[in-house]
């Protein structure tokens, strides 16, 4: 599937470093120079391998900072089970976040969030967590049947006595 992608030019891999991103036609047609002048827009970075996530995931976000964003987060699989760091603001304040709480995990996802809705803060920051804490969730664009979703999630919780 990688090959595949990559063939088709809708993906860019580092050999030297494992990492790929998945980048749109239109955008990798742009120069660097127009994309930053059009480009706010959400960004998503995943890992699964033998490294520590971070020294993958943070370089990645890093790398779609251009784009414009308002908050950025982290979710890590690690021994300790699944931890997430979020922040609004840059990078920069994730990245000092992570360096006063550190976490570690061989598997993770990462998500620089530009708001559409909600206020930028926090709370609103991707990656989001289920009641339990035990899975993480980002996403781009805006999910319209929120309230849909909310009630059967509701429905489901009291079936099962939660």
């Amino acid at each position: 599937l990688w090959s595949d992608l990559q063939n088709r030019g809708s993906i860019d891999v580092d050999p030297t470093s494992d990492v790929g991103v998945l980048r749109s036609p239109d955008h990798m047609r742009a120069p660097r120079s127009a994309r930053r002048k059009e480009s706010t827009m959400c960004g998503i970075v995943g890992y699964v391998g033998p490294k520590d996530a971070l020294d993958v995931l943070v370089p990645g976000l890093e790398g779609l900072e251009y784009r414009g964003y308002d908050s950025a987060g982290v979710a890590l699989i690690g021994t300790d089970g699944l931890a997430v760091t979020k922040t609004a603001g840059r990078m920069a304040d994730l990245v000092k976040a992570l360096q006063e709480e550190p976490v570690h995990g061989s598997i993770g996802i990462g998500h620089t969030r530009w708001a559409t809705h909600g206020a930028p803060t926090t709370g609103n920051a991707h990656p989001h967590r289920d009641c339990d804490g035990t899975v993480a969730v980002i996403h781009n664009g805006i999910v319209e049947n929120w309230a849909a979703l909310r009630a059967k999630l509701d429905v489901d919780r009291e079936e099962v006595g939660r």
